[in-house]
């Protein structure tokens, strides 16, 4: 959006995806919220990045600021739909 002051004006949510190369290597990045019509801007939180499945999920932050992957929640089973036409 840096060229564009007026897209940036009209948006009511505005995201950041922070990456570095630790990160990257624990899977993870930070996520930080620039821009909240209704709410507090300027915070940012942690979360895992499957890259080859395009997934995010849940991490475990310590007191300490490291972070740890959170176990991924179960697959759902997938339901089988029966359908009858007459």
């Amino acid at each position: 959006v840096a060229d564009s002051h007026g897209i940036s004006m009209g948006a009511d949510f505005i995201f950041g995806l922070i990456t570095t190369e630790e990160l990257d290597q624990t899977g993870m990045c930070r996520i930080k919220i620039l821009k909240n019509r209704y709410g507090t801007p300027n915070v940012s939180f942690m979360v895992g990045v499957n890259r080859a499945k395009m997934q995010f999920f849940d991490v475990d932050v310590s007191p300490g600021g490291h972070a740890a992957p959170a176990k991924m929640p179960a697959k759902p089973d997938k339901q089988k739909v029966g359908l009858k036409f007459d």
